[in-house]
C-alpha cells in the first residue's frame, strides 16, 4: 500500500515538474536582440554545436548564418504570415556523406504553433534547389517522388517531447500507400547557437506535384483550418477572396474542382459515384487507415493538401503535419 501510495505521489510530482516547465514564462527585455534569441532557445540545453559534427548516428546538421537583426526581426513577429516576412541566410547542411552550402530565405513556420517558445522555420532555396540523396533515404519512397528539393521545413516538435510521432505517422501512412511527403531528423544552429533537434519535412508544393505526376494540370489546395472539410467550400466569392473563414489555400491550378466535389458530396444521387470514380482508391484507404492506426487528432478537417489530377481526373490527399498522434 506503502509502495502504491508513492508511486502515485511521484507521478503526481513528475507531472506538475513537466507542467511548471513548460508553463514558466521567461524574463527578458524586448528590445535586447539576444534575449529573443534566448527566448527562442528557451528549453534547449546548452550544447557546443562543435561537439555535433563528429556524430555519425545518421541525424542530418544544419547551420544557417543569417544578421542577428533579421532573426530578432523574425522572432518578434513569428504570429505574421506572408512572403514579406521572410529574410535573407546562408545554409550549411551535411546529411550522410553529402554536404551543401545554398543562399535561400528563411521564414517562421506554421500556424498556431508560431506562438510556441520553439520556432519552426521554413527555407527556400530560390536561386538553386538541392539535389540530395541522403535527406530523406531512411523514409520510404513508393511514389518514387524526387530528391530534388525547392523547399524544405524545419518542424520544431514543440508539442511532442519524443520528436518522433511525425516521422512514425508518416511513415506507417506511406506503407500503407498513402501521398505523404518525407520526413527526416537535423540538429539545427543558428549564429554558432543550437536550437534543439528538428524533424526536416519534405514541403508539398507545385514543384514536388509536377514531379509525382509528370504534369502541371492539376489543382493544389492546402487545408489549414478546421473549416477546411470539403463541405464548407460552396460561396466560391469569399474562397477567391481568401476568406480564412473557409479554410482553404490555392496553390496551383483554380477552385473548379473543389466547387465541383463540393456539389457531388452535397448530392445523394452524386456523392457515391465521386468516392466510386474519382477517388484514388489507395491513396484514399492509405490516407484514412494511416489516419486509423496513428491516431492522429488534428488533421482530419485541416492539416491536409486537396490534389486534383485533371489528367486523369483523380482525386487524392496528401498528409500534413500529425505531430498530433499516438495519443497526444
Amino acid at each position: 500500500m506503502i509502495m502504491k501510495l508513492r508511486t502515485i505521489i511521484s507521478i503526481i510530482l513528475c507531472v506538475f515538474y513537466v507542467i511548471s516547465i513548460r508553463c514558466t514564462n521567461p524574463v527578458f527585455d524586448d528590445n535586447d536582440p539576444n534575449d529573443w534569441i534566448e527566448y527562442a532557445n528557451y528549453y534547449i540545453p546548452d550544447v557546443d554545436y562543435h561537439d555535433l559534427d563528429d556524430v555519425k548516428d545518421g541525424i542530418g546538421l544544419i547551420k544557417i548564418t543569417i544578421d542577428s537583426s533579421d532573426l530578432v526581426y523574425l522572432l518578434k513577429n513569428s504570429t505574421k504570415q506572408g512572403s514579406k516576412w521572410k529574410k535573407k541566410c546562408s545554409v550549411t547542411a551535411t546529411f550522410g556523406t553529402e554536404t551543401f552550402i545554398r543562399k535561400c530565405n528563411l521564414k517562421i513556420h506554421g500556424g498556431f504553433s508560431r506562438r510556441y517558445y520553439k520556432k519552426s522555420f521554413r527555407l527556400y532555396f530560390k536561386d538553386q534547389n538541392i539535389q540530395s540523396d541522403e535527406i530523406f533515404k531512411n523514409f520510404p519512397n513508393e511514389y518514387k517522388l524526387s530528391n530534388e528539393f525547392s523547399e524544405l521545413v524545419l518542424n520544431a516538435n514543440y508539442i511532442d517531447i519524443s520528436n518522433i510521432r511525425n516521422y512514425l505517422s508518416m511513415y506507417i501512412s506511406s506503407q500503407l500507400k498513402a501521398v505523404t511527403p518525407r520526413v527526416s531528423f537535423t540538429r539545427l544552429v543558428i549564429n554558432d547557437k543550437y536550437f534543439g533537434l528538428y524533424t526536416i519535412i519534405e514541403r508539398v508544393n507545385p514543384n514536388m506535384i509536377k514531379k509525382l505526376l509528370n504534369h502541371s494540370n492539376f489543382d493544389l489546395l492546402k487545408s489549414y483550418t478546421h473549416e477546411g472539410n470539403l463541405k464548407t467550400v460552396n460561396d466560391i466569392t469569399k474562397t477567391q477572396n481568401n476568406d480564412p473563414t473557409i479554410g482553404f489555400e490555392l496553390k496551383h491550378g483554380n477552385w473548379d474542382s473543389v466547387k465541383e466535389l463540393v456539389f457531388w458530396l452535397e448530392s445523394d444521387e452524386y456523392s457515391y459515384n465521386i468516392l466510386s470514380s474519382k477517388l484514388s482508391e489507395s491513396a484514399l484507404f492509405g490516407y484514412s487507415l494511416g489516419y486509423f492506426y496513428c491516431g492522429v487528432s488534428d488533421s482530419y478537417s485541416k492539416n491536409y493538401y486537396f490534389v486534383f489530377d485533371k489528367n486523369e481526373d483523380e482525386i487524392f490527399l496528401i498528409h500534413w503535419d500529425s505531430d498530433a498522434s499516438f495519443g497526444r
